[in-house]
């Protein structure tokens, strides 16, 4: 009875790790899990509403752009918290 895992727990999975990776980052380097979350969530809701996730994704750089005017992160971390977030949803896309 072997098959796919359903897109729930896909999704699920992929955020745990996302997070997981995020901590062991954070070791080093405070990243973004801001910019990691919208960019996450603007690729898994493509296969159910492409519009809100047109729309997620578009908002990315002001989110980046607020996260740095609030000397919350510096440039690094707003990057590297928004490739993060790609990656991971990249992988529910597969």
């Amino acid at each position: 009875m072997g098959g796919r895992a359903s897109a729930t727990s896909s999704g699920v999975l992929a955020a745990v790790a996302m997070l997981c990776v995020a901590g062991i980052a954070n070791l080093w380097i405070k990243l973004s899990l801001h910019m990691a979350s919208l960019a996450f969530a603007g690729l898994a809701a493509w296969p159910l509403w492409p519009a809100a996730s047109i729309i997620a994704l578009a908002t990315l750089p002001l989110l980046g752009w607020a996260r740095l005017r609030m000397a919350r992160h510096t440039l690094p971390e707003v990057l590297g918290g928004a490739t993060l977030g790609l990656v991971t949803g990249a992988t529910l896309l597969v």
